[in-house]
């Protein structure tokens, strides 16, 4: 027989086997006789094609055969994937508020944000963060009552995933924002802080927050970290004290100012400041003198903060700076610009003139001119004490 010619056999089971054998090695002999074209003879393109297509050339194998078969089934389970993933129409309308996000239009801007605050939108916090930086105040405004109806838990950890790790053009937002959030955020806030699970980012992070809103409630848990092994969280709990105008926290701010770490000293000067009184006073007086603090920085700022705790023996201490002239004019002369709203800068010696003519006089009459009482109720207004001095994003 042939070898390529297949032969009619009967139908019977056992023939049936027979017969498959027979066209199977029909099959392989017929290749197996085949001879692979002259690459010569062959227009170069065709030849090469050919050549990609069957490398190597000779009858294939039963396991390339599997292998192909694999391979194949492969593709299709993959295509069929594909199919029954979502598109664009399965979730359109969450689709259709992102594109709406970023139209030129503050308007369409501003009613995608109010869309994202329903229900069809899922994961709306992130988007709704990134909203808090729009150019546009309507689409701000917007953003920022929207995130009120998100659940709190899922808006804090976005918060704190912004705040840690975020971009900083959102973060600052997100920091200004941070106040009107409180009613919102604050509980579940503390939660996050005090959990040890807590990452440690995210413990930062978490006391920042704390201490934008004011959180008198955290005031117990932030103070128990500052004495801690961790002086990185301890100056994030140091600073977020600060932030927090509680009377109650007066014991805890002057034993800070003790603390061997200048970052939280500084923490305790600028909550001193905060209270206010005569144990604040007096406290920040000594900081100031160099008398409790070595460092020139810590020195100027607490000069800087006596602006808020105003009496005359803080007028005569700042003009004692100004005339001693040893480097710490320019903090003392803020401080009584803050005060007395007077513009002669770091002209020392127009602040003399001052004190010789208008204060010594009156002092003498006994109705010197009263220092303001205070600038305002939040050092954070007149003179600059910003902190931490290093800004957004954190860096632990």
């Amino acid at each position: 027989m042939n070898v390529c010619t297949i032969q009619r056999v009967s139908c019977g089971p056992t023939s049936l086997r027979v017969a498959t054998l027979l066209i199977v090695s029909a099959t392989l002999a017929c290749l197996a006789q085949q001879t692979s074209p002259n690459p010569a003879t062959e227009n170069r393109g065709t030849s090469n094609a050919y050549l990609e297509g069957f490398i190597p050339l000779g009858p294939p194998t039963l396991e390339e055969l599997k292998k192909q078969a694999v391979a194949t089934e492969s593709k299709q389970a993959a295509k069929r994937r594909e199919r029954t993933k979502p598109t664009a129409a399965d979730n359109s309308a969450s689709d259709l508020l992102v594109q709406m996000l970023q139209s030129t239009d503050a308007e369409i801007r501003a009613r995608a944000v109010e869309g994202l605050a329903g229900d069809a939108a899922k994961d709306a916090a992130p988007l709704l963060l990134i909203a808090l930086a729009d150019r546009d105040g309507q689409v701000r405004d917007a953003a920022e009552r929207a995130l009120t109806n998100v659940p709190k838990d899922v808006l804090v950890s976005s918060l704190v995933g912004v705040l840690g790790w975020g971009d900083p053009v959102v973060a600052k937002s997100v920091d200004a924002a941070l106040p009107r959030l409180r009613d919102t955020i604050e509980a579940p806030l503390i939660v996050r802080f005090e959990s040890r699970e807590t990452p440690r980012v995210e413990r930062m992070a978490a006391a920042y927050c704390l201490g934008r809103i004011g959180s008198q409630r955290a005031g117990v848990p932030l103070a128990g970290e500052i004495w801690g092994d961790d002086l990185t969280l301890a100056f994030y709990c140091a600073d977020a004290l600060s932030s927090v105008e509680n009377p109650n926290l007066l014991g805890e701010f002057v034993r800070m100012a003790a603390h061997p770490q200048v970052q939280m000293r500084v923490a305790a000067y600028r909550g001193l400041a905060r209270i206010g009184g005569d144990d604040a006073r007096k406290t920040l007086i000594e900081a100031a003198s160099g008398r409790a603090e070595r460092d020139t920085a810590a020195r100027k700022i607490a000069i800087r903060l006596l602006a808020y705790v105003p009496n005359e023996e803080v007028v005569e201490f700042l003009m004692d700076q100004v005339r001693a002239n040893a480097g710490l004019v320019a903090p003392s002369t803020d401080a009584l610009a803050a005060l007395f709203g007077l513009p002669y800068g770091l002209a020392r010696e127009r602040w003399l003139e001052w004190y010789r003519e208008v204060w010594e006089p009156q002092k003498a009459a006994s109705t010197p001119p009263p220092p303001t009482a205070r600038a305002s109720t939040n050092p954070s207004s007149g003179v600059p004490i910003g902190f931490p001095e290093g800004g957004f994003p954190f860096l632990p």
